[in-house]
């Protein structure tokens, strides 16, 4: 039999394709990724991108920025964090530092550079894969399934992820310039193929997989006119070209061992220590590998947060799904070999090499190793596999139109997935909700599911979000322990930070509850679930910070301040302790202390809009009022619906006697949130001042009842009473606000009020 050879094409220079339609191909390809991901631009900051991007003072100016290109990408973090993380990605930390400039941290802007840099990389496969094909139809659905593919949206719609697409398109321009100059009769040495070797591995450290790549490439190359020479010669020359490549990935090996200091290069460091068997690596390779397999081949079930499970059955359905494609593959692949089907045979093999560093350090991929995002180059195989294989069974039954066009369709259904994967990415609350549900078993997922209902608790004050946090924090905390039979669920992952972030969830939780009067919880309880989590979890910075607002709410101020600043020395980056440590300032009535403390907060996020609230509030106080509205403008600008910053708005507004522009301010507040308790309480004064006392007093009594410890409200309606001459009807919300807060700086005022109505 004959062997079988790849469809009958024109060997034709990539000149000889008309430029009108190489153009009419790129623009159809850019319309065509555009129109399915585009709703991507309106994700919010998700995951790793509350810090990486939010909170990252290297992306705040470009001195910051140049300096931490000298330094580990994570290095921002705290001191103890940091040690564990190997990542040096200059590159990655420009192109966020550009998205940055670009939309002053608007979300959006972000997201517009990732899917800028996946449109270039689907320029780049199409480029390549004409070279490898020399048939322009071919290469354009090989651009169009890598463009659309619905395991791509993890890379693209998340921004933390930007340095997959970033090193994807090095790494395609390093291939292109590779074959270009194997292309010109390989003279001379592929110097612009090693440059852009290094912007990849400058770009993400995975990008080491260009090694293998390259000679799957070289393999995959179509011979020269006429001839039917050996897949092996095709790799000649093969010591200059490699040895170049091996020459810059040294230069980069060299410039790591200065970055981190050691001989290792930081290649040692990982945060993925999950304690798996030997035999359980073994089987979580075949899970990497063969699940990667059956995601390209059938991208149903994608799933960011697909937890490494410590143990397997050996029925698992998930492992011998992957055993069963790797076999499919297996197969394939040595057909392929025997008949010299090069492009076919470069396309199964390019998906193994684009995953071999994760597979060779799957310790290095954290808990969640089986993420889609680690596929993105690998997609590019699937899909010159797939059209090629197609395209040369459609010719041999001269049907290459119908398998085409079949090809064609595949694309539909493709785009419509992806465009529905985007919407998941919109929030925190879309993501982890999505996630919750498809994670039944992850720890991770539940209490980060409910991290972000008390945040919506927090912002909008909704009860909802209070009791949805309360059951994600404590299935969180159910996972892993044991069952009636004594024995562990062997496929929960437990982790020791699940288990401190389950903890500080629930101290937050009563912490909320126990201000909102719900479940009859008290400050005590909260304040013993952050002590007993800082027992246990020594460094915990935030379980200390959290016992201090806990003191904080408490009245007892110097054991609170003891607290944050114990949290500061571990970790001197925390920005919610300097922020609290401000609030605790301002209640003091230390004013220039707690302006210092905000002023720290802003130093680490220079947009944190609760930071930007509460400093305006001090500079109000302190009389620098066209400060505050200054800084105020900025919080409205980042977020125009934020309670928090209406609510300084209204304040300084009422300070500057402009009552009517601050009855303004929080009735839009109420408008937002009609049971906002600080709203009520300040709408209130502004109408006692104006001596709107009726409807003064039924506010503030309404804000007594929606926080029973709340010392303002309490004190507010005492005063207002006593002014009225009702001092019996004053005397029990003036001792209930004593109750709450003994040591508050107006408590010997509040005292001698006291004693004075007693005396009558």
């Amino acid at each position: 039999m004959l062997p079988m050879q790849e469809p009958e094409t024109r060997d034709a220079p990539p000149d000889a394709i008309p430029l009108a339609r190489r153009a009419l191909a790129l623009a159809l390809l850019t319309l065509a990724v555009c129109a399915a991901l585009w709703p991507m631009l309106r994700g919010e900051f998700v995951y790793d991108d509350l810090w990486l991007v939010a909170q990252n003072p290297n992306l705040a100016s470009f001195g910051q920025m140049w300096h931490s290109l000298g330094d580990s990408y994570w290095d921002f973090l705290d001191a103890r964090s940091s040690r564990y993380v190997g990542y040096w990605r200059p590159f990655t930390t420009l192109a966020l530092y550009l998205g940055h400039a670009l939309g002053g941290g608007w979300p959006p802007a972000f997201h517009a550079l990732s899917l800028a840099l996946h449109v270039a990389a689907v320029a780049l496969v199409f480029a390549l894969a004409w070279r490898l094909t020399r048939d322009l139809a071919i290469a354009f659905l090989v651009a169009l399934l890598f463009g659309l593919h619905p395991v791509q949206v993890e890379a693209v719609a998340w921004i933390s992820s930007i340095n997959d697409p970033l090193q994807t398109v090095f790494g395609l321009g390093s291939l292109l310039a590779f074959v270009a100059w194997r292309e010109r009769g390989s003279s001379g040495l592929p110097l612009l193929s090693a440059a852009l070797f290094i912007g990849a591995l400058l770009s993400k450290e995975s990008a080491i997989a260009m090694l293998p790549l390259l000679f799957v490439i070289d393999l995959g190359r179509r011979p020269a006119a006429g001839t039917n020479e050996p897949l092996w010669r095709s790799l000649r020359p093969f010591v200059r070209p490699y040895a170049t490549m091996l020459a810059a990935f040294a230069l980069y090996y060299a410039a790591r061992v200065v970055v981190f200091g050691d001989i290792l290069a930081g290649f040692e460091r990982t945060t993925g220590q999950l304690g798996l068997t030997t035999g359980r690596e073994i089987s979580l390779r075949v899970e990497l590998f063969g699940g990667g397999l059956a995601l390209m081949a059938w991208p149903q079930h994608l799933n960011l947060f697909r937890d490494t499970r410590p143990e397997i059955a050996w029925d698992d359905a998930a492992l011998w799904t992957g055993v069963v494609c790797i076999a499919i593959w297996t197969v394939l692949a040595i057909w392929a070999w025997r008949r010299r089907a090069r492009t076919i045979l470069a396309g199964l093999l390019v998906i193994p090499a684009a995953l071999l560093p994760a597979m060779l350090r799957i310790e290095a991929l954290g808990r969640f190793s089986l993420s889609e995002r680690y596929l993105y180059f690998g997609v590019f195989g699937f899909a010159l596999f797939l059209v090629s294989a197609v395209a040369q069974l459609a010719t041999r039954l001269e049907l290459k139109k119908v398998g085409l066009f079949l090809l064609l369709l595949i694309a539909v259904p493709y785009a419509w997935r992806s465009r529905e994967r985007t919407h998941v990415w919109e929030s925190e609350r879309t993501l982890f909700s999505t996630s919750y549900t498809d994670n039944p078993k992850s720890p991770y997922v539940a209490w980060g599911l409910g991290r972000i209902m008390l945040q919506d608790y927090r912002r909008s004050q909704e009860l909802e979000f209070l009791q949805q946090a309360k059951v994600a924090i404590e299935h969180s905390l159910e996972l892993g322990l044991k069952g009636p039979d004594r024995k562990r669920d062997p496929e929960v992952l437990v982790t020791n930070e699940d288990r401190l972030q389950a903890n500080l969830g629930l101290g937050w939780f009563f912490f909320f509850a126990a201000l909102r009067g719900y479940e009859e919880t008290t400050l005590d309880e909260a304040l013993a679930v952050f002590d007993q989590t800082s027992t246990y979890f020594p460094y915990s910075y935030e379980a200390l910070t959290g016992a201090g607002v806990v003191l904080m709410e408490q009245g007892e101020l110097a054991q609170a301040k003891a607290r944050f600043s114990k949290a500061l020395d571990i970790n001197p980056k925390h920005l919610e302790a300097w922020y609290e440590l401000g609030q605790l300032e301002t209640r003091k009535n230390d004013l220039t202390a707690a302006k210092t403390a905000f002023e720290h907060a802003l130093a680490l996020k220079a947009d944190d809009v609760d930071t930007l609230a509460l400093y305006a509030g001090v500079l109000g106080d302190m009389g620098e009022l066209a400060a505050a509205k200054r800084t105020l403008e900025k919080a409205l600008a980042i977020a125009p619906d934020d309670l928090r910053v209406l609510m300084v708005m209204g304040q300084v507004s009422a300070k500057n006697r402009e009552g009517g522009a601050a009855l303004g301010w929080f009735d839009r507040a109420l408008k937002l949130a009609p049971t906002y308790e600080p709203a009520l309480l300040q709408k209130g004064k502004v109408l006692a001042l104006m001596g709107q006392n009726e409807r003064a007093l039924e506010l503030l009594q309404k804000a007594c009842e929606l926080n029973p410890r709340d010392f303002e409200a309490h004190y507010s309606i005492g005063v207002l009473l006593l002014n009225q001459g009702q001092g019996k009807e004053a005397l029990p919300f003036l001792q209930r606000a004593l109750e709450i807060a003994p040591e508050h700086p107006q408590a010997d005022d509040l005292r001698a009020m006291i004693e004075k109505i007693r005396a009558k």
